[in-house]
């Protein structure tokens, strides 16, 4: 799974970002609340569209990697400033952690559509049998 998650995030990343204002922000959030940078490793950023075509930026990775995220705080890429580790280490981990709870909701509504499927059709014999009856 991190092959593939590692390289449709690095190539979101690095295509959509500055260039679409909802990925953007999903990046960022994700950057932020998993302290991380990049989808490998913080360098990825390197190869980015935005930062290959915006000239005016004397930033190393987006503002969203730093420790303490402040608007250019990223032009330095040093260990005390950003976050070297990579998101998708991290996002494998939190799905990892949380799959027993993601799998237990999914097997609870699971249980509900039967039991609704099940009430369905009682209800719907109930009515079959109440228009013979009268």
């Amino acid at each position: 799974m991190n092959a593939e998650l590692k390289k449709s995030l690095n190539h979101t990343m690095l295509e959509s970002y500055r260039y679409n204002r909802e990925k953007t922000e999903a990046i960022d959030k994700m950057q932020i609340t998993f302290h991380c940078c990049g989808a490998g490793y913080y360098k990825d950023w390197r190869a980015s569209r935005w930062l290959r075509l915006d000239k005016n930026t004397e930033n190393k990775t987006p503002d969203s990697c730093c420790r303490t995220p402040s608007d250019g705080c990223a032009k330095r890429d040093h260990p005390s400033n950003i976050y070297h580790k990579g998101c998708a280490r991290k996002l494998e981990e939190f799905f990892r952690d949380n799959l027993y709870i993601i799998g237990s909701v999914g097997l609870g509504l699971c249980c509900l559509q039967i039991i609704g499927t099940a009430l369905a059709c009682c209800l719907m014999q109930r009515v079959k049998w109440g228009t013979r009856l009268q």
